[in-house]
């Protein structure tokens, strides 16, 4: 498994392009917090209700959208969080081997070229990296593979059922943030692949 992410923990579901200024905020989908995903939107029916409810229970909605709404909660520091849902989903991340690359500058290429090992020696690698460029679905890849969208609205859909259970008996006192929650479906969908 290699792990890729963004230096100091933040997150950015895109990248700026040229000619949006210095805040990367495209005309179209306003800020990057509290909106929905210019990439899903075009796949995903539109559904303008909040993922958690002002009782801090998960609303019915699209699992992708609901994905993508927990950006608004930003960064919380501390593990508790993905320790508590990595335990609610079995511990996945006990399955298989990581190598977990982190830092300032070149983890996408220090990533690229350990894939590129291991699976040239035989190894099945999974990849998970952040942020995405064009699509959710090219952070979760195993063998050269991208995880199917349907495979990756399954999996939030299942971290949903367990963050649920989590928040009404008190294991969680507040949603994952997008990050944790994409981490815990990536950790889940390499034990499964």
């Amino acid at each position: 498994l290699c792990c890729n992410t963004a230096a100091g923990g933040r997150d950015f579901s895109r990248r700026p392009r040229m000619g949006e200024g210095n805040s990367g905020r495209p005309a179209e989908t306003g800020t990057r917090h509290g909106t929905r995903h210019p990439i899903l939107r075009a796949k995903v029916a539109v559904d303008l209700k909040r993922v958690v409810s002002n009782d801090g229970l998960a609303v019915a909605m699209d699992p992708l959208n609901a994905l993508v709404e927990l950006e608004r909660f930003g960064i919380q520091p501390g593990l508790n969080t993905i320790r508590n849902l990595t335990a609610a989903l079995g511990e996945p991340q006990t399955a298989y081997q990581s190598i977990i690359v982190a830092g300032s500058n070149g983890k996408g290429s220090v990533v690229a070229m350990v894939d590129q090992a291991l699976r040239s020696a035989g190894y099945r690698v999974g990849r998970y990296t952040s942020p995405h460029l064009t699509s959710l679905t090219e952070r979760f890849v195993v063998d050269g593979k991208q995880i199917q969208y349907q495979e990756l609205k399954t999996g939030a859909q299942q971290l949903f059922s367990k963050v649920n259970r989590l928040l009404s008996e008190g294991s969680l006192s507040q949603p994952p943030t997008f990050f944790e929650a994409t981490t815990a479906i990536a950790l889940s969908w390499f034990r499964k692949t």
